[in-house]
């Protein structure tokens, strides 16, 4: 059953009615299990554990103040908390607040419940569930300190002792490595989605990352990590190496059996040339082209020449990187003229013998 807490802050009392008649019938017709809270003012929202609720209903003009319900937006993204949070406001005023994920208008025809479906949506994707206040992430990283951290303090702590700040960045990339171990698990069927970061959270330059030019061709960094890493004031190298990312349409053009093979065959991963990027929302997807190599200097990226749009998540690159090696790690041979009447004549003849 989908179970969760909506806190709605709302100085009308009529409204907070309406709203809990709406989500009494809407339990009942959905067979959910939506519980409801309401609070008249700023005040009384900062006395509440945030972390308690599943969703942030926000009304923006409150007591005559318009604007007012930003504040508690503010307070939250402050604070840290993951609440999915909404506006639900009647003002006329742009939602310029970019901590809520929807606004919806009082007055509309039936707003609540589409507040309501929005909110089981959010429900269903599991972001309540793992990055919510009470949410899975907080328990993995319980486990990580409980089961892990805990029991290599020493280490840690010697560490520490050399050089704090490298040592705290050390943690949290090791802590990042036990999330994906720990959360390592249904892998054989994954969503495109979850293959790029986009927005990025990370602006530096790494391989993986995806970028474009003023003509809209995407090309992706292969660069290796350690020739982009900082030695002093310079990187160990000026320049970026780049794999276009080209239609797959445009690649393999026509509706032929042998066009539709070749595509099949470049989407599949089968033609060792290209590697697919799957189409999500997040990215158009396209085809690495090994072949599609081009060299620029790093300082067109860093003044503007180049945005950068997404990044392949790292579980996913290593196996784009692997390709790219192995094709240029081919070595090959001259074709050997084979005379395999001869080898199948050899073979008939021992058989006969045994």
């Amino acid at each position: 059953m989908i179970s969760f807490k909506i806190l709605h802050l709302e100085d009308e009392q009529e409204n907070i009615i309406n709203f809990q008649r709406t989500i009494t019938r809407y339990n009942r017709q959905h067979d959910c299990n939506i519980q409801y809270e309401a609070v008249l003012t700023i005040e009384e929202f900062n006395k509440k554990n945030i972390k308690e609720y599943d969703a942030i209903i926000i009304d923006i003009k409150l007591n005559g103040k318009a604007g007012e319900g930003y504040t508690a937006l503010n307070k939250m993204q402050k604070a840290l908390e993951r609440i999915p949070s909404v506006i639900y406001t009647g003002t006329d005023s742009q939602n310029d607040n970019k901590y809520a994920l929807k606004t919806f208008t009082k007055g509309e025809d039936n707003v609540d419940e589409d507040i309501l479906d929005f909110f089981v949506g959010i429900y269903k994707t599991g972001i309540m569930n793992i990055l919510g206040g009470k949410g899975q992430i907080e328990l993995v990283l319980s486990k990580i300190y409980n089961n892990n951290i805990r029991h290599n303090i020493d280490e840690w702590l010697n560490l520490a002792e050399e050089d704090p700040v490298k040592t705290e960045t050390s943690l949290l990339r090791f802590i990042g490595h036990c999330l994906e171990d720990t959360l390592h698990k249904d892998c054989e069927q994954t969503y495109s989605t979850e293959m790029y970061i986009s927005p990025l959270l990370n602006e530096e330059l790494s391989p993986g990352l995806i970028i474009e030019d003023s003509h809209q061709n995407k090309f992706i960094i292969i660069t290796p990590a350690c020739d982009l890493a900082f030695h002093g004031n310079s990187r160990k190298s000026e320049t970026l190496q780049l794999c276009s990312i080209e239609d797959v349409t445009k690649q393999f053009p026509g509706t032929s059996q042998s066009a539709k093979s070749k595509r099949c065959a470049a989407i599949n991963n089968c033609n060792n040339l290209f590697h697919h990027l799957p189409k999500c929302k997040i990215f158009d997807g396209g085809l690495i082209n090994f072949q599609g190599l081009k060299t620029i200097e790093i300082s067109e990226v860093e003044n503007g020449n180049y945005k950068s749009i997404a990044k392949i998540a790292s579980s996913y690159l290593k196996n784009i990187l692997a390709r790219f090696s192995g094709y240029y790690a081919r070595q090959g041979q001259p074709d050997i003229l084979i005379d395999i009447e001869a080898i199948e004549h050899e073979i008939a003849e021992q058989s006969e013998v045994n």
